[in-house]
């Protein structure tokens, strides 16, 4: 049964603001979008519905919503923080591998991070994650399989906002709905009016949840599953309706990830996915994404924002000149765990500031491990949780650039130590898209010590992963730290 919110009533201990809004709770989200989701169309508050018809004769440009928003109308005077939402395309190819303990170079959300220089903010990890219930430890909702009846009931229901609260964890400033229709459509087929309702019904409910949250709307993922011309027409409404929210109201931004693999039949490029998720063999289309909100979230945030703390590290500047052996010279305090790999080659020189690095793969074949590179004596102002820290460019030869691999060694008081994975490229990896110029640039998502141990300090370790392929590639290292 269908329940309507209003200003005074609070769901989850929390008020919502916005007049009236339609919600389910519990088992009843589902039954109710299945029954039409209430009133036609759905009232989103905040978020007013254009008709899709207003914009059938509308320039694309216009559609996307780039008079309406203003660049840098969203800054927030510090980074941003961001929570994502949808189906498997945002938990097993896009979210944290809780199994593992690390991010993977296919995920968009960790291709965003590392290419928004520093403008959005994944410190507020939570103590636990829980695959089973759908939400990761940065409180990014993905649930395999799922219909957006069950992602909004994921939201309401899977334990999320109570591990929040118990954590402290504030409410995201941005929710990007990164990727919700894509069964509605495929799997289940269910019709453009359905479809609206249903992303209409998950919107509302994150703004009841979250009062003043502003959203990130992804378009549809392209699919192969899309077979049908009504399952394309339902893809086409959706990606109208999308931008059509854009133009009504200044907290809603999108990015149409639709046309970036894939043509106006929605029929994935070959080679690129399985279907629908980025294949494992390459990253290309994670790194598309990844750019592409990016982009668009450093134009509403203004670019870089004071982290609020003091970064720390023995050399933030990447100043001074040691002795690198055959490689070269490096910056005070960096050094590399390896001589260059045969077949291979690396160039270090300290700049002063700065720190070049390229590395050569002279033979063409892929899986060279050319070590790491490194700073180390990092000491951050709270041990007990880590925010690495990162800031480098890809100056030139990208093209030959496979993956960065970044991990961090944790030093204890009892003398002992281990490593943190971060990002890991795993070993099927053979294509990437990387462009010169593209930043790895951000605050890490937090880490923390091994149960029982004391830390004492970290050292940031990165390795550079090359296709196979002749070629080179450039890197410039700006800073290794931690706050």
């Amino acid at each position: 049964m269908a329940i309507l919110i209003k200003k005074a009533q609070k769901i989850a201990g929390i008020d919502c603001p916005n007049g009236v809004l339609v919600l389910g709770l519990e088992k009843d989200v589902e039954a109710q979008v299945q029954q039409g989701g209430g009133a036609d169309p759905v009232s989103l508050g905040s978020l007013p519905v254009v008709s899709p018809s207003a914009l059938a004769h509308q320039p694309d440009s216009l559609v996307a919503g780039v008079a309406k928003v203003a660049m840098g109308q969203w800054a927030l005077g510090r980074p941003a923080r961001v929570q994502w939402g949808g189906n498997s395309l945002v938990d097993t190819f896009g979210g944290y591998a809780e199994a593992l303990g690390y991010w993977s170079a296919t995920s968009h959300i960790i291709n965003t991070l590392m290419m928004c220089g520093g403008a959005i903010d994944m410190r507020n990890r939570l103590s636990v994650g829980n695959d089973a219930n759908t939400w990761d430890r940065w409180g990014n909702v993905g649930h395999g399989g799922a219909t957006m009846p069950t992602i909004t009931s994921d939201l309401l229901n899977g334990g999320l906002l109570a591990q929040m609260a118990t954590d402290g964890v504030p409410p995201p400033d941005i929710y990007v709905a990164a990727a919700l229709p894509e069964n509605d459509i495929g799997t289940e087929g269910v019709d453009a009016a359905t479809a609206i309702k249903r992303f209409n019904l998950h919107l509302q409910t994150v703004a009841a949840v979250w009062p003043g949250v502003r959203f990130l709307l992804l378009t549809p993922w392209a699919s192969a599953y899309y077979d049908t011309g009504a399952k394309r027409a339902t893809a086409d409404a959706l990606r109208t309706h999308v931008k059509s929210l854009e133009l009504a109201s200044a907290n809603v931004a999108s990015v149409d990830v639709s046309r970036l693999y894939a043509g106006d039949d929605w029929q994935p490029y070959a080679g690129l996915t399985d279907g629908i998720h980025p294949v494992n063999t390459d990253i290309t289309v994670s790194q598309r994404v990844g750019r592409a909100v990016a982009k668009r979230l450093l134009g509403l945030l203004g670019g870089r924002a004071s982290w609020g703390k003091a970064l720390r590290s023995p050399n933030p500047g990447m100043t001074g000149t040691v002795a690198a052996g055959a490689l070269g010279t490096a910056p005070t305090g960096c050094s590399f765990t390896s001589a260059a790999p045969a077949g291979g080659t690396i160039a270090s020189v300290a700049e002063q500031p700065g720190w070049t690095i390229t590395f050569g793969n002279v033979d063409g074949v892929i899986g060279k491990d050319f070590g790491d590179f490194s700073l180390a004596n990092i000491v951050p102002s709270d041990l007990t949780k880590i925010d690495p820290v990162v800031a480098m460019t890809i100056e030139s030869g990208a093209e030959n650039f496979l993956a960065i691999q970044i991990r961090c060694r944790m030093f204890y008081d009892d003398a002992s130590n281990d490593f943190k994975l971060i990002v890991m490229p795993q070993g099927t990896f053979q294509k990437s898209e990387w462009l010169n110029g593209d930043p790895i640039d951000c605050v890490l998502p937090r880490i923390v010590p091994t149960a029982g141990k004391t830390l004492t300090s970290i050292a940031i370790y990165c390795k550079a992963y090359m296709k196979g392929q002749v070629g080179s590639t450039t890197i410039r290292v700006k800073t290794l730290g931690a706050l």
